[in-house]
């Protein structure tokens, strides 16, 4: 929630990069942009980030995936979580070619390389390896956005540039309100949402009734929930990622407009992925 805050305040966020990213999270100057640390790679941690940031302060940048773990010693899982997560794009080549390479010459049992090292440009980009055989020099193709898009919340918890509601809207149908729309609705109408439950708040004066905090690619959503439909609704109230509401907008007006629901169900997307599970009564 506070990466995409951020980005409607105009804060940008840069995924982490392995010649740009300390071990934790820093504030880029002049443009104020932040950026991701290598630290929040999962499976990576502050430690082994650490190690990649003292030895590119030591000998330089990175100039390929090669050089990277020779001189890093990070492991293949590691290695491949920082692939898979974007730190390597720079580089220039796509994130399916990096972690073919990888598994090239990370494929012996003790860790040691198995072929020569990679070739680089003369602007430092990764050039492709000269690999010996026809089927080694298979065309891969990029990861698509969706992919990428998972691939962030599973190995980052966040998005620097995609939300999982642009992907999900389609399937919804038209009739399916956006975040950005229920300012422009008068009160009192009858209206449909969607998005990613990033709160759930059950205040002790509320008599049963809780309240969601929806997230769409465009803004914050609240969802207050009447005891009743709490009660029948259990389980997609307590543990969807995704849920999509259907209920009147409350008189009241404010930056964040209010639907009381009257129906609640779960949005499942077509494959699983890891969303983050939010602040669950705070």
């Amino acid at each position: 929630m506070l990466t995409n805050d951020a980005k409607r305040h105009g804060v940008a966020v840069e995924r982490p990069d392995i010649n740009a990213s300390a071990a934790r999270c820093t504030v880029e100057l002049p443009e104020g942009a932040v950026r991701v640390g290598l630290g929040y790679v999962r499976s990576v941690g502050e430690a082994l980030a650490e190690r990649v940031e003292a030895e590119r302060e030591r000998s330089g940048p990175y100039q390929s995936l090669f050089g990277f773990v020779q001189r890093t010693g990070l492991g293949r899982r590691a290695t491949s979580r920082l692939v898979r997560a974007g730190a390597f794009d720079s580089l220039g080549l796509r994130r399916r070619e990096l972690l073919w390479q990888l598994g090239l010459f990370t494929g012996d049992p003790t860790g040691s390389a198995s072929i020569a090292p990679t070739p680089e440009a003369a602007d430092g980009r990764q050039l492709r390896l000269e690999l010996p055989t026809g089927q080694d020099m298979v065309a891969l193709p990029d990861l698509g956005e969706r992919e990428r898009m998972a691939a962030d919340y599973d190995l980052l918890g966040l998005s620097p540039d995609r939300h999982p509601m642009q992907f999900l809207r389609r399937a919804l149908g038209e009739g399916v309100a956006s975040s950005r729309h229920l300012h422009t609705l008068p009160a009192g109408r009858t209206v449909e949402v969607a998005g990613l439950v990033v709160c759930r708040q059950r205040p002790l004066t509320a008599r049963g009734i809780i309240f969601l905090l929806l997230e769409d690619e465009y803004g914050l959503m609240n969802i207050l929930i009447p005891r009743e439909l709490t009660e029948s609704r259990r389980d997609v109230v307590r543990m969807a990622p995704f849920v999509r509401a259907r209920g009147t907008l409350d008189e009241r007006t404010g930056v964040q407009r209010t639907l009381v629901a009257e129906g609640v169900e779960e949005v499942s997307p077509a494959e699983p992925w890891r969303m983050p599970s939010g602040k669950s009564w705070a």
